[in-house]
């Protein structure tokens, strides 16, 4: 066996221990962990969303940017259990 057959070997062990401990961690994410995350985010949307609703004297606005934010909101559920669905993916693949 040469330098290049046994650092072949290295990096293939390598890999497949990466793998695992990467499955493991996936495995690990609970929705509960989830949910936090990508609550963050959204209320980094619509922030500004009810801040412009806030200070405008326009209905219009007011409407548009309060249905805008009850949509993103009532996603959130739906985003959670979409990502949990792709990670269960990635770790059963």
């Amino acid at each position: 066996m040469n330098k290049n057959d046994i650092l072949k070997v290295i990096g293939d062990e390598f890999e497949n221990v990466a793998k695992d401990e990467m499955k493991k961690a996936l495995k690990a994410i609970d929705l509960r962990d989830l949910r936090p995350i990508i609550q963050e985010h959204v209320d980094t949307l619509t922030k500004p969303l009810d801040d412009e609703a806030d200070k405008t004297d326009s209905l219009w606005v007011k409407i548009r940017n309060r249905v805008y934010v009850r949509l993103i909101n009532a996603m959130v559920d739906t985003i959670t259990n979409a990502a949990k669905a792709e990670l269960d993916r990635v770790v059963n693949k």
